[in-house]
């Protein structure tokens, strides 16, 4: 038995759901019910201008929200960059007043990006977004067959929640009924389930169809030209699929 003075402090890269089933965070529960777990990730691309905006005010910063969007859009996913450009500019500036030319006189281009926000944003109809992150994934070497097997993942699971229970036409909607339980039962987290309903409520079976097919040919040049065009085909297919 632990002392009660004693405050054990447990630190994990990432809690998942399989940590959070095995027998030793089950018996912390258990032992501790008043725990408490403070999660740390990364804030998203909604949540990251009240993020700035609160490390500016820590620091005693007055920042303009121009200046704030800006800095989000530059250091998106990569808070170590932002918090020091956020510092060098508290140095620069005497008067702690962060206008938009005053920011943009110093910020980089530093975001850094994943496969799994590119299908994000895919999903969600942002194509302006989901061309930039194509953009940043080539700039980092990131392999285009790692693109299209996240896409075609998610695409398989689509195509399973939108399974019609009787014959259905091609140009039919995909059906939007019971889709909690659907997502229950094909274990889509939570954070994703409001994407899967956007790109439902834009989707026909045969639009659906079309982009296995556009994505099958796309995944044979990858394989055969290995060349940059792929990356024009990945781009091309992102907007088809935002509309």
């Amino acid at each position: 038995m632990l002392h009660p003075d004693v405050l054990p402090i447990f630190r994990l890269a990432k809690l998942t759901k399989t940590a959070e089933n095995q027998p030793w965070f089950i018996a912390a529960n258990q032992y501790a019910p008043e725990a408490v777990l403070v999660n740390c990730q990364t804030p998203n691309v909604e949540q990251l201008p009240r993020w700035v905006s609160n490390r500016a005010k820590s620091l005693g910063l007055s920042i303009d929200e121009d200046a704030v969007q800006l800095l989000c859009y530059s250091y998106e996913n990569n808070l170590l960059a932002l918090k020091q450009a956020l510092q060098l500019l508290d140095l620069l500036y005497a008067d702690r007043k962060l206008s938009f030319a005053r920011v943009n006189a110093v910020v980089e281009q530093s975001s850094v990006f994943t496969p799994f926000q590119w299908v994000d944003a895919i999903l969600s109809g942002k194509g302006n977004r989901a061309r930039r992150i194509l953009i940043g994934l080539k700039d980092e070497d990131v392999q285009p067959i790692i693109l299209l097997r996240t896409l075609q993942r998610d695409l398989m699971t689509l195509l399973e929640i939108s399974k019609p229970e009787q014959p259905a036409k091609l140009d039919d909607p995909l059906p939007t009924a019971q889709l909690r339980e659907q997502f229950d039962r094909l274990k889509v987290w939570q954070n994703r389930r409001l994407l899967f309903s956007q790109i439902i409520q834009r989707l026909t079976y045969r639009k659906l169809y079309l982009f296995f097919q556009q994505l099958a040919d796309v995944e044979r040049s990858a394989k055969q030209e290995f060349s940059d065009d792929i990356w024009q085909q990945l781009e091309a297919l992102s907007v088809r699929f935002c509309i």
